[in-house]
């Protein structure tokens, strides 16, 4: 699957610091390491398959992945005990 990098400018958001970081979240371990260096304040999830045709084709496979991604990012957190706050749009 092709994952494309945000096509944004930092330099349009002067006040807000982010950082763009890929990673697999299918991948607990990375997911992990990313996290405990990261230690975010807030979490933006978007990462899913997203096409409801595609989920009809494949509902088992957009259901796992759509939901093992999100428990996969929440139970990091959960274990690091990072106080952080998740916005997960699905």
């Amino acid at each position: 699957m092709d994952f494309k990098s945000p096509q944004i400018d930092q330099k349009d958001y002067k006040f807000v610091k982010w950082k763009f970081e890929r990673v697999d979240l299918l991948c607990k371990d990375k997911i992990e390491n990313l996290l405990s260096q990261f230690q975010p304040d807030y979490v933006l999830h978007l990462a899913s398959f997203s096409s409801v045709a595609f989920s009809w084709k494949e509902p088992i496979l957009s259901f796992q992945n759509n939901t093992n991604i999100f428990l996969n990012l929440v139970e990091a957190i959960r274990k690091l005990n990072i106080e952080t706050r998740i916005l997960s749009v699905g």
